[in-house]
């Protein structure tokens, strides 16, 4: 059997399910993915499209030396392009990765914020 990587585990297409912040006082709350549908695919070529209810987004992540961490900045929203360097870049920390489950967590004001996904196929 051939070993799995995080890269393996991470190039697909996911929707978000839960998030949790400590700013709110909750620890994780889900998202009613029927009124609100948001979903990222990260591709093998460094680029990720992350599309939502109002928005379509687009930009470049990156792998860290270790593979713990993904850096991502968006190049595009809608039709607005940002720019083609990364101007501020956000450094996700890798909490959980399998081949069916990510969540990720990046720095908020009071805490680490999280984001709950699941592998998707549509």
């Amino acid at each position: 059997m051939i070993a799995q990587t995080p890269a393996d585990y991470l190039l697909q297409k996911w929707i978000k399910v839960a998030s949790g912040d400590p700013y709110n006082g909750t620890d994780i709350s889900p998202i009613d993915t029927i009124k609100y549908k948001s979903t990222t695919q990260f591709l093998p070529n460094g680029s990720f499209f992350t599309i939502d209810n109002w928005n379509h987004k687009t930009g470049k992540w990156k792998w860290n030396d270790d593979s713990t961490k993904i850096g991502m900045y968006h190049t595009r929203i809608n039709e607005d392009v940002i720019d083609d360097k990364p101007n501020s870049e956000v450094n996700m920390i890798i909490i959980k990765l399998t081949k069916d489950s990510l969540i990720l967590g990046w720095q908020g004001p009071h805490g680490i914020v999280r984001e709950i996904y699941v592998k998707t196929t549509n």
